[in-house]
């Protein structure tokens, strides 16, 4: 079943009472911006029986269609549960991980898509490699603070299901994210295409102030999509905010 992360909700509130007491795996990378809840809380919600995983990680579909080597993070909260549906899934071209830590799996899927956006604008308003990557290594920072802030574990971000994500959507010209925030930053024609970072970050937002976690980069993100403020304003607002030490 292909659906986003912004229709998961819906999906589940009409469909829960037909599904049958089977494991369900997520793959959708986004926070619901309606309710602002993560995937795995939806259903809880809806089918709190079923035993819900995350699959998440680098990886294109189409590339998995080709039978690429691939290597992604399955979380299960039960890990032995999980440990089975893992050598299910993993095959000669796909390497599967697991891990308990559903939360931190996450919030590194969903949000790497938000900083994939901003690396996009960057590359689009032609800001250079060298802004692009520093976008990405604090986009990371504020990914894990506010994972963490939320009940992930901070040895999770580093992983393929957030640092190794987050590489390949801010790298890619694959990414839809990243096309988007690239369409945006040359001012384009947008194709209509599913892009999870946009309502995301509109969600991640509205966490991050209630959770009192500074995210700057990803706050600019959403201004951006909302036409709030200026691509030059945010950039100037990003570039003269306090000097801090890096941590």
């Amino acid at each position: 079943l292909c659906i986003t992360a912004q229709e998961t909700n819906y999906f589940f509130e009409q469909n829960s009472k037909f599904i049958t007491k089977i494991p369900i795996i997520v793959c959708c990378k986004g926070i619901d911006n309606s309710t602002k809840s993560l995937q795995s809380e939806i259903l809880k919600k809806y089918c709190p029986e079923n035993l819900c995983l995350i699959l998440s990680g680098p990886s294109f579909a189409k590339e998995m269609l080709k039978q690429k080597p691939t290597a992604l993070t399955l979380a299960c909260e039960n890990i032995n549960e999980g440990k089975n549906i893992q050598k299910f899934l993993s095959n000669s071209t796909l390497r599967i991980y697991t891990t308990n830590d559903i939360i931190g799996v996450q919030i590194g899927g969903a949000l790497k898509n938000v900083i994939a956006i901003a690396c996009g604008i960057s590359a689009g308003k032609n800001l250079g490699e060298s802004a692009r990557i520093a976008l990405m290594t604090r986009g990371f920072f504020e990914i894990k603070k506010m994972g963490i802030k939320m009940g992930g574990r901070a040895e999770t971000f580093s992983g393929l299901s957030c640092l190794g994500d987050l590489c390949l959507t801010c790298n890619s010209k694959f990414s839809r994210n990243f096309k988007r925030g690239y369409a945006i930053g040359k001012k384009n024609k947008i194709k209509d295409e599913t892009v999870e970072g946009l309502k995301t970050s509109l969600a991640a937002e509205d966490i991050a102030n209630r959770l009192n976690v500074d995210v700057p980069i990803i706050k600019a993100v959403n201004k951006i999509i909302n036409e709030e403020k200026s691509i030059k304003e945010i950039i100037s607002n990003l570039i003269s905010r306090p000097l801090i030490k890096e941590n």
